[in-house]
């Protein structure tokens, strides 16, 4: 953070008045050696040409040092104090690379967890628009677009590219672990990482889908320990019931 903060003063002084930290991070899961950085970024106004080259030139260094991946976004203190769909699509940093312009809309969830656990760095974390009702309605949205759609990948023939995927660990990860995630944050309100949400899944979950919520475990902590299905495709079946399940059940709530 340290090097960032020198590089971003150097190349753009006085534009980021705030910096403040999310994600793993901010809710104690980071992994040294494969957790990202997740940021906010609090300027005084949008960056304008100039100041969008200069960001892009602080983080094509910051790559090149072979850091930690930065991942986040440059909004105002007047933007935080809104609802996260209201606020514009401007710079952004996914997996270390810097663009000028996010392709998707601000959610809610960032919005709450800067609120409730960000890490400030620089400056205070200013007033944010936290709004419990925006966040459940988001999160059974995100449930039944986003999430659906990953479990319909998981249903398609092997030799489709989505089928392909489906069979890579990192893809059972994402699912297995994502949807608790959300189903977490409609019963409790609150946020839990990846690993917490296989906890979570499993005190929650009939033990029908231990096996399952067990093996994505063992893949996201990288445990040496043999996988619990014979090959990705038998574990891929069971990938895709539990996600449309767990969707299901939050319906429930």
């Amino acid at each position: 953070m340290g090097r960032y903060l020198a590089a971003a003063d150097r190349e753009a002084p006085g534009l980021v008045e705030g910096f403040h930290l999310v994600g793993s991070v901010a809710l104690g899961a980071f992994r040294e050696g494969s957790s990202d950085v997740d940021f906010v970024a609090v300027v005084p106004a949008p960056p304008g040409p100039a100041e969008v080259a200069a960001l892009r030139r602080v983080h094509a260094g910051l790559r090149r040092r072979g850091l930690p991946r930065l991942d986040g976004f440059y909004v105002t203190a007047r933007d935080l104090a809104g609802p996260a769909s209201l606020a514009p699509r401007g710079p952004y940093v996914l997996d270390g690379r810097f663009s000028a312009a996010m392709r998707e809309p601000h959610t809610p969830v960032t919005w709450h967890v800067l609120a409730r656990h960000g890490v400030p760095v620089r400056g205070v974390i200013p007033r944010v628009h936290a709004d419990p009702a925006e966040l459940a309605e988001w999160t059974r949205g995100n449930l039944r677009t986003y999430w659906r759609r990953w479990a319909a990948r998981f249903s398609r023939p092997v030799c489709t590219p989505a089928g392909l995927l489906s069979l890579h660990p990192w893809s059972t990860v994402w699912a297995v672990l994502g949807v608790p995630r959300l189903h977490a944050t409609l019963a409790t309100g609150g946020f839990v990482s990846k690993a917490a949400a296989g906890e979570y899944a499993l005190a929650t979950f009939p033990e029908r889908w231990h096996r399952v919520v067990r093996e994505a475990l063992r893949l996201h902590t990288r445990a040496g320990s043999r996988s619990l299905y014979p090959t990705p495709f038998h574990r891929r079946p069971d990938a895709a019931a539990f996600v449309t399940m767990v969707i299901t059940d939050a319906d429930r709530l």
